[in-house]
């Protein structure tokens, strides 16, 4: 079998650059993906190999001269091609997650030999993932030593990133209690309760790390209104608006989004939310149509949830639709499937309220109240809590119970919209810990990971969720001041970034945002 040489790229020809000095290289695995170091220009770069002619072109470039020196850098690979791996001899191991589609890679994470518990890795020279995707291996020349890192260094579901103590940083923001995130990875958004106030910050999609931009407050210029203990906050279907619902007046403030910037013009407000017996609604929990076009509002009375209706047209503003008496009382939490078929609503009877929804209008009917969430455990249960999976497959119901607190899987008919529950999670069993009184959920929009607050234990709580079955398997407890964990002291809500990445929970006490890494 001879060879002979079909292609030859040289740095600096036919717009070549970023590979003077070339030190390593590695194939991307089941791709048409290369990854090379330069130590004289420090750049990792990708080159991808045409389906047509077999020849590589430079898809990417981006420089680490914080890892790369001229006297080495060397490469490896994940086993399942979603991280690359860049071991330097200055005693460093750069981590970089690589995109399935494009395969470019960012830097996510940078270990360094003698800081924190790690040691061994001066005078990197080799760096390789086992095949079972479970260890990491580097090779230390200077000490002639072999580091072996569990995948996420340190076997842990979450690696504790920091806290925007917004306090120090000159942000007037106390008593935070819910945070939402837009999909384009840009931005996020914070309920001031104590405040009336919502505050947008900056999000560093590679980091996490969220930067302060602006802050609205009730009374601000422009007769804003609707954010009086303010609550909760969610970012519309389509990234266009942002909601807040306060309960002093009954409102529901609407904002328009900058979409390059993130920041918001407010528009207006529905105010003196009504039941449909006349009285005053307290909204707790809002939740979007997957078109943005229509906003539900769950309230604290027999007559559980609102419809509310974006208009366009002569301006931008917001309506009540519809006010229904149907199903079970004081909806604390409601979320809309990703079909947009369905409406479902936790309520203090430990049950979950199934409406159908009309696509076109907007308008809800009822269909059944699941009473039978938490049947079988002994004490009191209530539905404070759900999450739905982005595949469509699965609610799950959190309740902080009385002494315990459970989480229940649902498996969810696309064609009715009826519920079965597939599992359940109980405080104490199984090794399972902080689940006694459960504020939030939030799932992973690749599925993989479910998380929960717990409010007085000042906790995070992991679960692996099997995408098939829905069963989730526990993993480990955040706490707050606890292994340098920070910011989470009364953690009132849990928000995922779109691609995954990282987790954000909201310490009320704490006055702060705690940001985690998932590792995966």
């Amino acid at each position: 079998g001879g060879r002979s040489v079909v292609q030859l790229r040289r740095d600096g020809v036919d717009g070549v650059d970023g590979r003077g000095s070339r030190l390593s290289l590695v194939a991307a695995p089941g791709s048409f993906d290369l990854y090379v170091t330069s130590g004289l220009d420090r750049t990792v770069t990708q080159l991808r190999r045409s389906s047509v002619d077999g020849m590589y072109s430079v898809a990417a470039t981006s420089a680490h001269p914080e890892l790369i020196f001229q006297g080495g850098g060397v490469l490896g690979m994940a086993a399942a091609g979603d991280r690359l791996y860049l071991a330097s001899p200055s005693g460093k191991l750069g981590v970089f997650e690589r995109g399935s589609v494009t395969g470019s890679v960012s830097l996510v994470d940078v270990l360094e030999n003698g800081v924190g518990d790690v040691d061994g890795l001066a005078g990197g020279i080799a760096v390789e993932e086992d095949p079972q995707g479970t260890f990491v291996f580097v090779g230390g020349q200077t000490f002639s030593t072999l580091v072996a890192l569990a995948r996420g260094f340190g076997g842990q579901a979450l690696d504790f990133v920091g806290a925007n103590d917004l306090d120090e940083e000159g942000v007037q923001l106390s008593g935070p209690i819910s945070i939402a995130l837009a999909r384009d990875g840009r931005n996020a958004y914070v309920t001031s309760s104590n405040d009336n106030a919502l505050v947008v910050f900056e999000r560093d999609p590679a980091t996490g790390a969220l930067a302060w931009l602006e802050r609205t407050q009730e009374g601000d210029i422009g007769g804003v209104t609707g954010l009086r203990a303010a609550r909760h906050v969610i970012v519309g279907g389509d990234d266009a608006y942002v909601y807040v619902g306060g309960q002093q007046p009954s409102a529901v403030a609407q904002f328009a989004r900058d979409p390059a910037l993130g920041v918001l013009d407010y528009l207006g407000a529905v105010i003196d939310l009504p039941r449909q017996d006349g009285s005053l609604a307290t909204p707790l929990y809002q939740s979007s149509s997957p078109d943005g076009h229509h906003i539900y509002v769950g309230v604290d009375s027999a007559f559980p949830v609102a419809a509310l209706l974006r208009e366009e047209s002569p301006a931008p503003g917001l309506s009540l639709l519809e006010a229904y008496a149907e199903g079970l009382s004081t909806a604390s939490f409601l979320e809309v499937s990703p079909d947009g078929e369905y409406v479902y609503t936790g309520s203090s009877a430990a049950g979950v309220g199934v409406f159908a929804r009309d696509d076109a209008s907007g308008l809800l009917t009822f269909l059944d109240a699941e009473t039978e969430v938490f049947a079988g455990l002994e004490g009191s249960y209530r539905a404070n809590s759900l999450a739905l999976s982005r595949d469509d497959r699965h609610l799950y119901v959190g309740s902080p119970g009385v002494g315990t607190g459970a989480i229940a899987a649902l498996e969810r008919n696309p064609a009715t919209g009826g519920l079965t529950r597939v599992d359940l999670v109980v405080e104490g069993e199984e090794g399972v810990e902080g689940l006694d009184s459960v504020s939030s959920l939030a799932i992973t929009p690749q599925g993989d990971y479910l998380f929960a607050t717990n409010l007085f234990d000042s906790a995070l709580v992991v679960f692996e969720r099997d995408p098939a079955t829905g069963a989730l398997t526990y993993v480990t407890t955040k706490r707050d001041d606890v292994d340098g964990v920070d910011g989470m002291s009364i953690a009132t809500f849990v928000k995922t970034s779109e691609d995954g990445r990282y987790a954000y929970v909201v310490g009320f006490s704490d006055n702060a945002v705690a940001i985690f890494r998932i590792n995966r």
